[in-house]
C-alpha cells in the first residue's frame, strides 16, 4: 500500500498577475471577472474599464481563479482566453496551473 502525501497547491501553479489600475485601459471593453459576475454567470463581464473603480489584477487565460473570500459558495472558475483585456477581482487569487 501507497502512502498519500499532501501538497500545497502554492507549490504546484504558479500566481503571476499584476495588478492594474482600469483607468489604463481607458475606454476599452475588458471582461472584467468578480465574485457577483462568476457567481451568477460562472464567468466574466465585459464592460468599459472606466466604469471599474478599484485595481484589478491582469489575467492572460486559462488561469483558475479562486475566492479568497467565502470559498465555500462555489466561487471557483477558469479563465477564458479572449479579445479583450481581461481583469479580475483582487478578492480572487489567480493559479496558472
Amino acid at each position: 500500500m501507497t502512502s498519500r502525501r499532501l501538497i500545497r497547491v502554492q507549490y504546484l501553479t504558479r500566481v503571476t498577475a499584476p495588478q492594474v489600475d482600469p483607468k489604463n485601459f481607458e475606454e476599452e471593453e475588458v471582461a472584467h471577472y468578480s465574485i457577483p459576475s462568476v457567481q451568477e454567470n460562472a464567468g466574466p463581464i465585459v464592460e468599459k474599464a472606466s466604469s471599474i473603480d478599484s485595481n484589478k489584477l491582469q489575467l492572460q487565460g486559462d488561469e483558475v481563479l479562486v475566492s479568497r473570500l467565502n470559498p465555500h459558495k462555489n466561487t471557483v472558475v477558469q479563465v477564458k482566453r479572449t479579445s479583450h483585456p481581461i481583469l479580475c477581482s483582487t478578492e480572487f487569487i489567480p493559479f496558472e496551473p
